[in-house]
């Protein structure tokens, strides 16, 4: 008698087993176009490691063609992958070089804003590797129009690095106020003093003779706090407080900034909101400091509001630098919600700039 027939049901069960251990047939890899599209789709964070696995050569170009074509929900997935992508080797060092190239001709010549605004968070999320864009960031901060776009430049200058520190002095020369303001933020975020950083801002925030020096003069203290120099903005607060004690009666473009305002912020919001024929200021619709310093002086002018209004703006970008960092915004819907009042303030600042008097001697 056959082997098999004295075993009967239980060679049939073995045979059952056996084919019930046979391996599955292997899945096709994925490509990176199909990962990118993941990123929204699917898991976000199954999708980041089958790009990060896939490397740089393969990975960037699908993340970068996403930012440059996908509607920003999907995008702003595309750049939260970019942070992870250390440059090995000659080949990524290659990708990654083409990836900012694109990156930077969108991020200052794409026609929508919501395509600049997109590549400049993924050139900050590149960091130092897209160091050569930073000349052409930094003229976005004078000659872009869109806020929320220069503010997305300021935060991508905070990250790419030394060769930022240049075109940033160079912008404190600047005849506009706002891109001061925001040179200063970004110097802030930076928080180094290499290439006398702190030095340039020293001899800015002490100014007597610069109306914009005073009106920047806030920004300017916070920079020299974060970059490592404590003392010297100690000495300029005091220095900048015995300026104040003379009035500010200059007038510009029909606005007197000597004028006395109420200490509120939200009437400082009202006032501004009014001279630049924007509507009256809703509840929460703009960030603003919970109440004015009333440090500088008894009397509280328009010069003074705007003054701690442009800190206040620059202060509050190193959370969202640091949100940024740290991947604290899901989604993008996230991102834009939690910004959308500071983006505000940001556009009203910049409309007030008309009315400042060239950088007037008192």
């Amino acid at each position: 008698m056959h082997a098999s027939s004295l075993l009967g049901p239980f060679a049939l069960a073995a045979v059952a087993l056996g084919q019930a251990q046979d391996p599955a047939p292997a899945q096709e890899p994925r490509s990176a176009a199909q990962w990118v599209a993941e990123l929204e789709s699917g898991s976000f964070a199954e999708a980041k490691r089958g790009l990060l696995a896939l490397g740089a050569c393969d990975a960037l170009p699908a993340l970068v063609q996403a930012i440059a074509e996908l509607p920003p929900s999907a995008s702003w997935q595309a750049v939260r992958v970019l942070r992870g992508f250390p440059a090995q080797d000659a080949a990524d060092r290659s990708a990654f070089r083409e990836a900012v190239k694109v990156l930077g001709k969108q991020a200052v010549g794409a026609p929508e804003a919501e395509r600049r605004r997109l590549a400049a968070f993924a050139l900050g999320a590149l960091g130092e590797q897209a160091s050569s864009t930073a000349k052409d960031l930094a003229r976005r901060l004078e000659d872009e129009e869109v806020e929320a776009v220069r503010l997305a430049c300021t935060l991508a200058l905070a990250d790419l690095g030394e060769d930022a520190l240049k075109p940033l002095l160079k912008l404190l020369e600047s005849e506009r106020v706002t891109p001061k303001g925001l040179a200063l933020a970004a110097l802030a975020l930076q928080g180094t003093d290499k290439g006398g950083v702190a030095k340039s801002i020293e001899k800015l925030a002490v100014r007597p003779e610069s109306f914009h020096a005073f009106l920047v003069g806030g920004v300017s203290l916070f920079a020299l706090e974060r970059c490592a120099k404590p003392p010297a903005a100690a000495n300029a607060a005091s220095e900048q407080r015995k300026l104040m004690k003379v009035q500010i009666w200059l007038a510009g473009r029909n606005l007197n900034w000597a004028g006395a305002i109420q200490q509120e912020p939200t009437d400082a919001l009202e006032f501004f909101a009014f001279l630049t024929g924007l509507p009256k200021p809703r509840p929460r619709e703009y960030s603003a400091p919970a109440a004015f310093d009333r440090a500088m002086g008894e009397w509280f002018t328009i010069g003074d509001g705007y003054r701690q209004l442009l800190e206040h703006l620059a202060r509050e970008l190193e959370p969202i630098r640091e949100g940024l960092r740290a991947d604290a915004y899901p989604s993008f819907v996230a991102f834009e919600g939690e910004t959308r009042p500071l983006v505000r303030l940001a556009e009203l600042l910049h409309a007030v700039d008309p009315f400042v008097p060239s950088d007037s001697k008192r």
